[in-house]
């Protein structure tokens, strides 16, 4: 069974819903807001969940819509924030034309819950404005777990374990959930031969979002990649 549909699957539970309701930015998703979006841009919210960072972009004066491939998500995203324009949609097919929005976030690390990764950047990168931006976080093959339960999920992992590109099988509250992992220096190269020009890659951290590449690369649990399509 693909990953996608395995992972859809799990998000599809009320649990998941409850989890993903909850309202907050990650530390270098305020730092991301703060560079690069200000009001009047066309923003793409892809796997925004129940509207977490949907709300928030809305906040800033752009005219954002958000998308998801889980059905309940968005349900209930309708529910929480009538106001906002959330719609069901596969990120690996973008049901808008070419060179539609200025900015395009795919936030917590979604990207890694589909196995048609190509498929997706391609999109993102077909309907992003020339001169536009595309940011996305994702999950580090090269990071160590910090806590007990990390060690765990990392140990039964192990004959996973790649230094590029592979799936780790992580068990949550939730379910299980198929997820992609990159190092940075291998994700950067994939991009650039998209076509994307990498600006940054920040780190999570509280006081400090940009750090050397070479700590980023080793010990930053999701590192978000920030990236531009040429003139």
């Amino acid at each position: 069974m693909p990953e996608e549909a395995i992972n859809k699957t799990t998000y599809s539970t009320a649990k998941s819903v409850e989890i993903y309701s909850q309202l907050y930015l990650w530390p270098y998703e305020k730092v991301l807001f703060d560079r690069y979006i200000t009001p009047g841009l066309s923003v793409l919210d892809v796997g925004c969940g129940t509207g977490r960072s949907t709300y928030f972009l809305n906040q800033r004066g752009v005219t954002v819509i958000g998308i998801d491939m889980v059905e309940a998500f968005i349900n209930h995203g309708h529910e929480l924030y009538p106001e906002l324009d959330l719609r069901l949609m596969n990120a690996t097919k973008l049901e808008f034309p070419d060179n539609s929005f200025d900015i395009v976030f795919f936030s917590n690390q979604g990207i890694d819950y589909t196995d048609r990764r190509l498929d997706v950047l391609r999109e993102v990168y077909r309907v992003t404005k020339p001169g536009g931006v595309f940011a996305y976080s994702s999950h580090n093959s090269l990071y160590l777990p910090r806590t007990k339960k990390g060690w765990v999920n990392f140990g039964r992992n192990l004959r996973y374990f790649r230094l590029g590109y592979h799936f780790r099988i992580e068990h949550h509250p939730n379910g299980d959930l198929h997820v992609a992992h990159n190092n940075i220096w291998n994700e950067a190269k994939t991009l650039r031969q998209l076509g994307f020009k990498v600006i940054e890659i920040l780190s999570n951290s509280q006081r400090f979002s940009s750090l050397p590449k070479l700590i980023t690369g080793l010990f930053t649990r999701w590192p978000l990649f920030v990236c531009r399509k040429p003139l």
